[in-house]
């Protein structure tokens, strides 16, 4: 029972919907009827007008009279051509008369003169092209035509359904004459169709495989430019070579002695760039003499490409030019930190060399440009590239004691306890304020003797000066000549003690030795304290309370 009413619903709806189509199509024929025989009874009228101003003509001779008379007469017929034309779309309910013209024209362009160098390129390369473009060119067209008959017959349908519902004999000899120019106008589109078949059936007979038509390209340029590249390409050849070879026996020894030293660098790069520029011209004018202009419209169209894509490099080239004649903020000799790195320049050139005897690989090529934002100055004696070497003993900020056992400009290795390798960026390690421990260190240190001991404290520090310097020596043993100052003195009175400084200077041969000093001055301090009684303070805390 259930599927009986789902069927009978779907079958209601399908009926519903197919009414509502066909009304809707009954709707628009009685539209368009309407609609074509208004237009008739427009086209009657526009004639009848025509008739009735052309008999005026006739019978008025006034030269104005005529003269406004056969304006509207032109303006008469307009309206009536675009009413007849209206009249068959209307009747064929399609557009006929549309301009479909699948060939977009081209704008005429506003750089005359630019267009003149390179039409010759263009038309080589459409040349090239023609065989592809003409194929694409047959194979739209077909298709707007296929679209065209298609309307056309649709067309002829719709006004043959308008000639059996009329009711006027008058308006069907109207439909009949628009359904014979419909007729008239697709066995037009027919004719051409085939004739355009045809050509497309013969392209692609001697349609050949994209290798075979490179190499019929290739073949045809190489006949016919080969010999013209050839020349251009001999002529910049010989043209640089003798350039070079006047750049190598004659400028080079002029240039190097020694006042004029200064610039050869910059006179060397800028002769190759003009040497460069005259052989290019060269060739452009060797193709200009052989009348080839395909090729010297490529090439100058290329080389205008290559200025223009270089030309925001022009202002950094200048600056650059100035860094190597000694004009800028860099001078050669000269130190500079590069990436956290002090270095001393070299040489000022396009790859600047900069160098730096402390690192491993201490030499670097720079280009010139990543130097324009810095600045050097002089060097000073006492003022070294870089705080250690390898080999050297060190203390950073972060604690860490070792040696260098690698130095480079990109990182260092510390061994720790001689066998743990730490590694540190460059900079890293120069943030880390590097204590160089082999060029002599002193050890510091302080004691805080309790403030019963404060009416003697002067004594007990020449006491001290005079003690610590055995004690010291004595536990050296063998190294106590690397032992070269102690200095001692009152350094406050702190809240709960009085204390006591020590400075003690060693030579940097104890660099592998230095914990085992620091404990020992260490230790000879608590020893004089020990020997003599002096008491060593520590923080007190004294609490009174209420009676």
């Amino acid at each position: 029972m259930k599927k009986k009413i789902i069927k009978c619903f779907f079958i209601a709806l399908i009926l519903s919907v197919s009414n509502v189509a066909v009304s809707a199509q009954l709707r628009s024929d009685a539209e368009r009827y309407e609609r074509v025989e208004y237009l008739q009874s427009l086209i009657d009228s526009i004639k009848s007008d025509i008739t009735e101003k052309e008999a005026q003509i006739k019978q008025d001779t006034t030269p104005q009279k005529v003269h406004y008379l056969s304006m509207e007469i032109a303006e008469l017929r307009n309206r009536l051509e675009t009413a007849e034309k209206d009249f068959i779309d209307y009747a064929a309910d399609v557009s006929l008369f549309e301009s479909q013209d699948v060939t977009a024209t081209q704008s005429k362009s506003l750089f005359d003169d630019f267009q003149d160098v390179v039409t010759p390129l263009v038309s080589s390369l459409k040349r090239a092209s023609e065989r592809p473009r003409r194929i694409e060119r047959l194979k739209a067209q077909i298709a707007s035509l296929d679209s065209k008959l298609r309307q056309a017959d649709k067309g002829i349908e719709s006004i043959d359904y308008l000639i059996e519902s009329a009711e006027k004999e008058e308006l069907k000899e109207k439909l009949s004459d628009a359904k014979l120019k419909v007729v008239k106008y697709r066995s037009d589109i027919n004719f051409r169709h085939g004739i355009l078949k045809d050509q497309l059936e013969e392209e692609l007979k001697s349609n050949k495989s994209f290798a075979q038509s490179a190499e019929d390209i290739l073949r045809d340029f190489f006949s016919n430019k080969g010999e013209n590249l050839l020349i251009a390409f001999l002529a910049t050849l010989i043209v640089l070579l003798l350039l070079f070879a006047i750049e190598k026996f004659i400028l080079k020894p002029y240039l190097y002695v020694s006042r004029f030293h200064f610039i050869s660098k910059p006179i060397e790069s800028l002769y190759g760039l003009v040497a460069i520029l005259i052989g290019v011209m060269t060739g452009l004018f060797s193709l200009y003499i052989l009348d080839d202009w395909f090729l010297f419209t490529f090439f100058l169209l290329l080389l205008v490409g290559i200025v223009w894509s270089l030309k925001h490099l022009v202002v950094r080239f200048i600056d650059a030019i100035k860094l190597m004649l000694g004009l800028g903020t860099i001078k050669a000799g000269q130190r500079i930190v590069y990436e956290g790195c002090p270095w001393r320049v070299k040489k000022i050139r396009m790859n600047t060399i900069l160098e730096n005897e402390f690192l491993e690989g201490g030499v670097m090529n720079v280009d010139i440009t990543k130097l324009m934002e810095l600045s050097s100055r002089k060097m000073h004696k006492d003022d070294p590239l870089f705080p250690t070497k390898k080999g050297d003993w060190v203390i950073l900020s972060d604690g860490v004691y070792g040696r260098v056992a690698t130095q480079t400009p990109e990182q260092i290795i510390i061994e720790v306890n001689g066998i743990t390798p730490s590694f540190y960026r460059t900079q890293d390690y120069l943030s880390l304020r590097p204590q160089n421990l082999s060029s002599g260190f002193i050890v510091e240190h302080s004691i805080g003797l309790d403030y019963k001991h404060q009416k003697q404290i002067t004594n007990i520090v020449e006491m001290f000066k005079t003690s610590i310097d055995g004690l010291v020596a004595k536990g050296l043993d063998k190294d106590k000549k690397a032992l070269k100052n102690i200095n001692v003195y009152f350094a406050k009175a702190a809240t709960h003690s009085l204390d006591i400084g020590f400075e003690v200077h060693f030579d940097g041969v104890l660099a592998s030795k230095y914990k085992q000093v620091l404990g020992l001055v260490q230790s000879s301090i608590v020893e004089i304290c020990t020997k003599n009684k002096y008491e060593i303070a520590f923080e007190q805390l004294k609490v009174f309370l209420p009676r």
